[in-house]
């Protein structure tokens, strides 16, 4: 839903195909190399280093793996080779939308056996060679790639109904060309998660952070015309 969204607003998406597990011969993507996750989940469940498939045999693998555990809905996804960058919002529309500057993906140190993605173990396993290996770092970006993606990300934003703040993700295909890769709502907002790095490369503290998303609230709330008293 949310790559057809951007595709009407002119953003570049990547080709993506949902997948039916309940089906006993699901069809398969014919274009690859493919990502394939879980499309009801987050936090890069299912994103582990075989869901970067090369031929329909592990693609069919690696499906069948994932309607063992319970998934129902599969999303095969073109895999982008390119830059993975990360743009973080903070505010709102009516009352005023700031772009922190973008954040990139480093997987230089990666073992190269290892395809670049932000798997679930580089979120959550200190063992993981995703996790020991994945840095991240201010984006350096030629003018009009960074104007591009900061309003390729102020139009989702928009159209989504984001509310105080936001996250999204990029990467760039073989040609160099930002596509979308995820629109967060509701991102990790901790003192080590992205949006707080991106805050910081603004010259936000974390508190500050913190206290700019309140805010956006507040001003939020006070436009649609409710007493401050009222829930949030």
């Amino acid at each position: 839903a949310v790559r057809a969204l951007a595709a009407g607003l002119g953003v570049a998406v990547p080709e993506e195909w949902l997948i039916d597990l309940r089906d006993p011969r699901p069809v398969v993507p014919q274009r690859y190399p493919v990502l394939i996750k879980p499309n009801d989940s987050c936090g890069s469940i299912g994103m582990e280093p075989d869901c970067v498939v090369r031929d329909a045999r592990q693609a069919r693998a690696y499906l069948r793996r994932l309607a063992g555990s319970g998934v129902v809905w599969a999303l095969a996804q073109e895999f982008l080779p390119g830059a993975e960058y990360t743009v973080g919002l903070v505010g709102n529309p009516a009352t005023g939308l700031s772009v922190l500057p973008p954040l990139v993906v480093d997987y230089s140190a990666l073992p190269p056996e290892l395809p670049p993605i932000l798997s679930y173990g580089s979120k959550t396993d200190p063992e993981s060679a995703y996790y020991r290996s994945l840095r991240f770092a201010p984006a350096r970006l030629d003018e009009a790639k960074r104007v591009g993606l900061e309003q390729a990300a102020r139009q989702l934003f928009a159209r989504l109904g984001a509310r105080d703040y936001a996250r999204v993700d990029f990467r760039e295909d073989a040609e160099g060309k930002p596509r979308l890769l995820d629109f967060n709502n509701h991102p990790a907002w901790g003192p080590e998660g992205k949006l707080a790095m991106m805050a910081g490369y603004a010259g936000f503290s974390y508190a500050e952070l913190l206290g700019q998303i309140v805010q956006a609230a507040v001003e939020r709330y006070g436009a649609a015309g409710r007493p401050l008293g009222g829930q949030i």
